[in-house]
């Protein structure tokens, strides 16, 4: 695919009454969804948020519709990371909504993309943050045809790969 466009945050409307709108819908604050900072694609017809890497450099676009969750075209899956203050504990939810729920609550949090995906960059993350204490949210998923659940297995995996921190997994938290 195309890469990413170098300007495509900046295509990005900042709407404010249709991220309130968005923050009714999920429970969260505006303030969380700002620090993520999550904007209206007229070209998508939805709402956007940055994807970044462990450095905090933005590797893709998030698209968020009423039906539907994307990328725009040339995105890499990356981090939901809001950039506020950190602590020195940092909650590791899978999704968007997901880490708004953590930030409107006042936790820190890094938005995994999926279940299954972003620990070498939560790695890179923790570590440039200086942060050595993570909570592993994981979904309290429906077991599978194979009789597994992908969100207890992806936080399994991911404990396994941040063997430096301290890592509690935390299921059904949100």
């Amino acid at each position: 695919p195309a890469p990413l466009r170098p300007d495509a945050m900046k295509r990005l409307y900042n709407d404010p009454l249709a991220v309130a709108s968005l923050a009714i819908t999920l429970g969260v604050s505006v303030a969380s969804l700002d620090a993520l900072n999550v904007k209206w694609s007229v070209e998508h017809n939805c709402f956007a948020a940055p994807m970044r890497d462990g450095n905090n450099e933005i590797i893709g676009i998030h698209l968020r519709g009423e039906d539907f969750k994307k990328a725009v075209v040339g995105s890499r899956n990356g981090l939901f990371l809001p950039q506020i203050e950190h602590d020195k504990i940092c909650f590791l939810p899978e999704g968007m909504s997901n880490t708004a729920a953590l930030v409107t609550m006042g936790f820190f949090a890094l938005g995994r993309p999926s279940c299954n995906t972003g620990g070498e960059m939560i790695k890179t993350a923790l570590n440039r943050l200086g942060v050595f204490k993570a909570v592993i949210c994981a979904d309290a998923d429906e077991i599978k045809s194979h009789g597994k659940r992908p969100g207890y297995e992806g936080a399994e995996k991911l404990k396994k790969e941040l063997a430096r921190q301290k890592v509690l997994i935390m299921p059904e938290i949100l």
